[in-house]
């Protein structure tokens, strides 16, 4: 069934259904992809896996097929029903994960993954798009990240399952477990989401060739997604990096960094990104140019609670600043979501999602984790076991500084973007700045 179009003044009870329901499937989307890193050692240990089989498990496996696969999920998601699409999606990447928990060996579990990739890559650009055409402009920003909200309820929920239960559970059961809340979240999908009319029609078979160029035509969408993907090096930098300079540099053991981790990025992470996100809502009535810029004061902040957490010798100051960061580093996407979405016809919500992950997710996890390993290799002649300290604090500065300055230029052609007569034609625009 086809829902009746979205009232462009109001935001209706359906509309915080869809949310929720999305929200949860993002959830398990998050939580299916955190808890293979989280079991790599029992995995090892009962499959007699190398590192290399692990590394190609833990990302090109996954990575590859994701990162190919989602402009096609959501060229098909702009065309096609995205409802359908979600359900499928979800299914397959769940089915996966209970297979991934049945696997006899190196081959079965690759090939496992390799369905978790391809199954993953569907959801969120299908999302992104059905809260588009339900929530209007006004509250997208908060739409966006309380839907991000769900993934790092997803990753929380791994992490303290795999800190409570990991020692007293087989590694098989969380993945048979995991995959069957993935199977019971798309039944919900399935009864409670209707599919939202779209606003724009007139344009939907056009050429994919098409569609990618109009996009990058926009010089405020590539200076975003430079941007994100600059801010997601540092982000993903962090994550990687952080369990190991608390263990090299303050003592922490696993458990300990486990449920730091779930207390300060999934449940402060959560409270961040909904708080920043109503916060966003407000500053966006000043128009998108403030959105930006203050996007860009955010990454700026969190460089400079990084850098104290990164340079203190004091264990206490390096927790409470890592968690204040872990507060704000999440809070981006909403915003940036949302302003892609203004920007676009909706024809091309879905791909717009798609590309902006595909640029932001090249950058981050191709140059951070590596430049900072690289980086600390290199200083460790000069620097012994504080190397991984430097090299964390260079990419944090120079990611941030970067992405802080793309989101400045952003803001200074958004609105010019959002004046050419072919996205306002097809796309709502931004609300004026304030005088």
């Amino acid at each position: 069934m086809t829902a009746k179009p979205l009232d462009p003044t109001r935001t209706d009870r359906t509309a915080w259904i869809t949310l929720a329901t999305l929200a949860a499937a993002y959830g398990v989307h998050a939580l299916d992809r955190s808890i293979f890193t989280l079991l790599v050692e029992p995995i090892k240990r009962e499959l007699a896996l190398s590192d290399a089989q692990l590394g190609l498990l833990t990302g090109l496996a996954f990575a590859i097929f994701y990162a190919a696969l989602g402009l096609p999920m959501a060229r098909l998601a702009d065309r096609w029903n995205r409802k359908r699409l979600i359900i499928i999606s979800i299914v397959i990447f769940s089915a996966a994960t209970v297979a991934s928990g049945m696997a006899g060996g190196f081959v079965s579990l690759l090939l496992a993954r390799v369905l978790v990739g391809i199954g993953e890559a569907g959801p969120t650009p299908a999302s992104v798009s059905i809260l588009s055409d339900r929530f209007p402009p006004a509250r997208r920003p908060l739409a966006m990240s309380l839907f991000i909200a769900g993934a790092l309820c997803g990753t929380t929920a791994g992490l303290l399952a795999i800190s409570l239960f990991g020692a007293n559970v087989s590694w098989r059961t969380v993945f048979w477990g995991a995959g069957a809340g993935g199977l019971i979240v798309a039944l919900v999908v399935a009864l409670v989401i209707r599919e939202p009319q779209r606003r724009a029609t007139e344009a939907a078979h056009e050429h994919f060739g098409t569609a990618m160029a109009g996009l990058l035509r926009i010089p405020s969408f590539r200076w975003i997604s430079i941007g994100s993907g600059l801010f997601s090096a540092l982000i993903v930098s962090v994550q990687g990096w952080v369990p190991a300079f608390l263990t090299r540099s303050h003592g922490f053991d696993r458990n300990h960094i486990v449920l730091f981790l779930a207390l300060a990025w999934g449940v402060g992470g959560v409270v961040g990104v909904t708080v920043l996100g109503a916060l966003t809502n407000w500053i966006r009535k000043r128009g998108g140019p403030a959105v930006l810029i203050s996007v860009a004061g955010l990454i700026v902040v969190t460089v400079a609670v990084l850098a104290v957490a990164l340079s203190t010798p004091s264990t206490p100051l390096c927790v409470a600043a890592l968690a204040v960061a872990f507060f704000l580093m999440p809070a981006s996407q909403g915003p940036t979501f949302a302003l892609v979405q203004d920007m676009t016809p909706p024809q091309r919500r879905a791909t717009a999602t798609a590309l902006l992950q595909l640029i932001s997710n090249g950058i981050g996890l191709g140059l951070g984790p590596l430049a900072t390993g690289a980086l600390s290799d290199a200083l460790r002649p000069h620097l012994g076991s504080a190397s991984l300290r430097a090299a964390l604090l260079w990419v944090v500065v120079a990611a941030g500084a970067a992405g802080a300055a793309a989101m400045v230029l952003a803001a200074r052609r958004i609105v010019g973007d959002l004046a050419r007569e072919d996205t306002l034609a097809r796309a709502p625009a931004l609300e004026p700045a304030a005088s």
